[in-house]
């Protein structure tokens, strides 16, 4: 939403000094504030455990993509 938020700002704000409107009326507080949420991160064990949940042939990629920082 803060993206949304700031987007509109701006908008409106390019209109105010373009003089089509006298105010930007797009004002809530803390709207440009993002919250993002915590990501959960494995243990160690878990990431063994994954390749045992995928194919054979996918196995080395998601060791691979784990320990070699791939996103």
């Amino acid at each position: 939403m803060a993206k949304a938020y700031r987007l509109l700002k701006g908008i409106l704000n390019t209109d105010v000094e373009d003089e089509l409107i006298k105010k930007n009326p797009w004002r809530i507080r803390n709207a440009e504030a993002e919250r993002l949420e915590e990501r959960s991160v494995l243990t160690v064990a878990e990431v063994f455990a994954l390749p045992a949940a995928v194919p054979p042939r996918f196995r080395a990629l998601v060791l691979l993509a784990t320990f070699g920082s791939m996103r």
